[in-house]
């Protein structure tokens, strides 16, 4: 709790978390996407091998284990899509592939409710990356509209964190501003869904999703707007 409230104290606090209980899984999750955030890809990986370890450990002992069914799909999932991102910025796209597939059964298998929106819209929106460099420009749609479905709607409100635990972290130490970056996925989710369409030889369906785009750029940050705008300038014509 206090590494979630203190960002810029983060990796030490998750790592006197796991020394002090080497099996605490919800710590390898945590420890793992903020290696992911930081780019130790190849720690990240360790970290989610090590917590999918003690999650199978913890399933050993039956009606005495440490995490309810759901539970365990739940981190199996995060830890699964921790692991795909890594991989697929590290560009093993095939082994990235492997585990979101993976992911996405799992998030089958318990309420979706119980871990952050923007967890599973990053899932998303990779998962969808990765297909698209493996030209599965059909599949690659599919995710990116089920994206898009979700960021339509207004975003959810997360619980309240239990009294008496750590603190909210202040606005100033958050990296990001989730409206701002929430912006961003929907902006980026129609100008990959546009790749995806046009490669399929859907030019109409493309071309709504980039009118789409120009509707959510005046959303975006200055910097988001450029990054967003520069996409959109050098696809003048969707070509492969």
């Amino acid at each position: 709790q206090e590494a979630y409230a203190h960002p810029e104290k983060e990796a030490e606090l998750l790592d006197r978390a796991l020394t002090l209980y080497s099996a605490n899984v919800l710590a390898y999750v945590a420890r793992a996407a903020h290696r992911l955030s930081t780019d130790d890809l190849a720690g990240c990986i360790a970290d989610a091998d090590a917590g999918r370890k003690a999650l199978a450990d913890a399933a050993k002992k039956g009606k005495d284990a440490d995490y309810s069914e759901e539970d365990t799909h739940m981190m199996e999932f995060l830890l699964r899509g921790i692991t795909g991102s890594a991989r697929f910025l590290q560009g093993d796209t095939d082994g990235a592939l492997e585990d979101f597939r993976a992911a996405d059964q799992l998030a089958g298998k318990f309420d979706l409710r119980t871990v952050r929106p923007d967890i599973y819209d990053h899932f998303l929106f990779d998962y969808g990356g990765a297909e698209i460099l493996k030209e599965d420009y059909k599949t690659a749609e599919t995710l990116y509209t089920r994206l898009i479905e979700r960021l339509t709607q207004p975003a959810p409100k997360l619980p309240a964190p239990p009294a008496g635990l750590a603190p909210a972290t202040p606005a100033e130490k958050r990296p990001q501003d989730p409206a701002k970056e929430r912006n961003l996925l929907h902006a980026n989710a129609y100008l990959y869904r546009a790749i995806a369409r046009s490669q399929q030889g859907n030019k109409e369906g493309a071309k709504k999703d980039l009118l789409q785009v120009q509707e959510v750029l005046h959303a975006l940050s200055g910097e988001d707007q450029k990054h967003v705008q520069d996409m959109l300038d050098a696809l003048p014509s969707l070509q492969k």
